[in-house]
């Protein structure tokens, strides 16, 4: 199975978020819109794992003991090489240290964690081929009139399954995780 750790959004967020991709279609071609259903902030790509791997992961993930975590976008931007148009979310100190316990309990049962730094996101669109070039620097300019969303407080995580699919992948909850008020 294909899993992930990742941070689901509240309701507000989802709505200003889809609100935003609405305006941003506008006059964008060639990228492929990731549907709200699928949005969450990945805190860690696993890949494939085995099921007795996914029993581990899910016992060193029940003993994590952190506090609900504030979620702030900051802003629309696009990763230039891979052409995803994605939501900027703050490196808050409480987001990272969240993103620190989940990989140090995964490593536990194995899991290696990634070498480059942790950049919270919300993918909102792929580029489709590379008809990204012109059309980069139209959705820059639309994407820095796009701000003013409410933050929000991430009151779990949870494990996904996830089923890569032709026009989206689609995600399943195979567990979650509360963050508990210390």
């Amino acid at each position: 199975m294909r899993l992930f750790i990742g941070i689901p959004l509240s309701s507000v967020m989802v709505e200003q978020l889809a609100a935003a991709q609405e305006r941003l279609k506008q006059g964008s071609e060639g990228l492929r819109w990731s549907p709200p259903e699928s949005w969450h902030i990945t805190l860690q790509f696993l890949g494939e794992t085995s099921a007795e791997r996914c029993a581990c992961v899910i016992a060193q993930l029940q003993r994590i003991n952190a506090a609900p975590v504030r979620i702030v976008i900051e802003e629309l931007e696009s990763f230039a090489k891979t052409g995803v148009v994605f939501a900027a979310v703050a490196r808050t100190p409480a987001l990272l240290a969240l993103q620190q316990l989940i990989t140090a309990a995964t490593a536990r049962c194995g899991v290696i964690a990634e070498s480059r730094p942790f950049t919270p996101h919300i993918t909102l669109a792929r580029a489709r081929g590379r008809a990204q070039a012109g059309n980069r620097a139209a959705m820059q300019k639309q994407m820095g009139a796009l701000a003013g969303f409410s933050p929000c407080t991430a009151r779990e995580f949870v494990l996904y399954e996830s089923f890569p699919e032709a026009a989206a992948a689609r995600y399943l909850v195979r567990e979650r995780f509360p963050l508990k008020s210390q």
